[in-house]
């Protein structure tokens, strides 16, 4: 019979499936039933199904979704907590990547954002993950690396008030503090990186100020990118004869992961705006003999109507092409994709932030949900 149920096919969507498994129960208000992060699963029902039909099916819905799950049953928290149903659930991650949108109100709440990446429709709804704490001696987070994030808030310990790392997995609504010692003081940056071969993530701290070295050059630590656990930063030759030590000529080169290898975008103001007409793009060809190539890219005669008055940034490259976003929210929303061998370019208008016009907006391009577990301690 077992062998029988394993060779089940089925022609409906994850979630109706899970939902028959459970005799069409959920729990909640009639409003949480209608929404993927409120299900809960009864386990009385699914025992009669093979746990690789079940661990095929689950993997495919949203990692918020399955976190709660784990705490329905001690047989569904095994299940969902083996190492090979999440390299399942990141495999399929990785395939479905997101945009990540911060967005900044009153300097006080960090309201985090997703949407789907690389689509062909021109519109797309965001779907909010969770809301940080943000206000005095916060930082904004950092490219998310694998599913997670970093950024440095303040906390209070003892009646004392220290900034502090904070680890945060906007898919599971998740957060961890860094352990005490690792206080932050003022012009420094949190990174997160992942290192391939150990299989870790790790988070680098470094400081904002031009950092001098031995090498006679200083570089810009805001402009970062981490490619296959490598960190790069703009760096800038000192020459006895140059009286210019400020680092925001920095301002218009942004760093880019292009497809594995690194990238430098070089504008000729630090915003792309309608009157925009080009912009180059340096691909590292070889590190040890600094080799570099270059391309000019030109952009389509139809860009000055298609960005109207937006001030655009460049935030990095998905296989759509290089990404670009505003600054604030605006209506109505949208970013653009720059295709550098088809020399096209795509508006995706995005809602679902409405009410936030003219709040701080970042945006974050390649994110996976990752089941991760991380659990907020001090």
């Amino acid at each position: 019979m077992a062998n029988e149920k394993s060779s089940i096919e089925f022609d409906m969507s994850p979630e109706d499936y899970i939902n028959s498994l459970c005799g069409g129960e959920r729990s909640g208000s009639s409003e949480s039933k209608a929404t993927d992060d409120k299900l809960v699963l009864k386990v009385e029902r699914a025992k009669y199904f093979p746990n690789e039909l079940t661990t095929e099916i689950v993997s495919r819905l949203p990692a918020k979704s399955i976190a709660r799950n784990r705490s329905v049953s001690t047989k569904w928290a095994a299940l969902l907590h083996q190492t090979e149903f999440a390299k399942l659930f990141l495999k399929r991650s990785l395939l479905r990547p997101q945009l990540l949108f911060c967005v900044l109100r009153d300097g006080a709440e960090l309201h985090v954002f997703s949407t789907p990446q690389d689509q062909n429709s021109p519109l797309v709804a965001a779907v909010q993950q969770m809301e940080l704490p943000f206000g005095y001696g916060a930082s904004i987070p950092c490219d998310p690396v694998l599913g997670l994030s970093c950024y440095a808030r303040m906390v209070s310990i003892d009646g004392l008030s220290e900034r502090r790392p904070v680890i945060v997995n906007p898919s599971t609504g998740q957060l961890l503090f860094l352990p005490k010692g690792f206080i932050l003081w003022d012009q420094v940056e949190t990174l997160l990186g992942y290192e391939p071969f150990a299989k870790q993530f790790k988070v680098l701290i470094m400081e904002t100020k031009p950092m001098y070295t031995d090498l006679g050059f200083y570089g810009d630590t805001t402009q970062t990118v981490s490619i296959k656990g490598q960190f790069f930063w703009v760096g800038h030759l000192k020459d006895d004869d140059d009286e210019t030590d400020d680092p925001s000529i920095w301002n218009w080169l942004r760093l880019v992961n292009y497809y594995g290898k690194l990238g430098a975008i070089v504008l000729d103001h630090y915003e792309v705006t309608a009157g925009t007409t080009n912009f180059e793009l340096w691909l590292l060809q070889d590190a040890m003999e600094h080799i570099w190539l270059k391309h000019v890219c030109v952009l389509p005669s139809s860009w000055e109507n298609l960005v109207g008055d937006a001030r655009l940034r460049i935030v990095g490259v998905t296989s759509d092409g290089i990404l670009m976003a505003p600054r604030f929210v605006r209506s109505p929303l949208y970013v653009i994709y720059y295709h550098v061998e088809k020399k096209s370019v795509r508006k995706l208008e995005i809602t679902g932030m409405e009410g936030f016009e003219g709040s701080y907006f970042f945006t974050y391009c390649n994110h996976v949900e990752n089941l991760v577990e991380l659990k907020q301690r001090l």
